[in-house]
């Protein structure tokens, strides 16, 4: 998966030919909003996780909530 954060739309516009490379979907996410997200990513067997604007955009707690990990 690709994640980008939801109010920065460079990062997602971009992140759209990186999702499509990688076949998996891209997500627009922030600290506060990322439930769905996680819901989603849950059923699938994750093997990459893109993470576009780094940690200062979209914080590493985030993304491991997101990615099980």
């Amino acid at each position: 998966i690709t994640l980008a954060i939801d109010n920065n739309f460079p990062d997602g516009l971009c992140g759209g030919p990186l999702a499509i490379a990688g076949m998996g979907p891209i997500f627009l996410v922030s600290d506060g909003s990322y439930v769905n997200t996680k819901n989603y990513c849950n059923s699938l067997n994750l093997k990459r996780v893109n993470v576009l604007g780094g940690p200062t955009l979209v914080s590493d707690n985030t993304v491991k909530k997101i990615a099980g990990m």
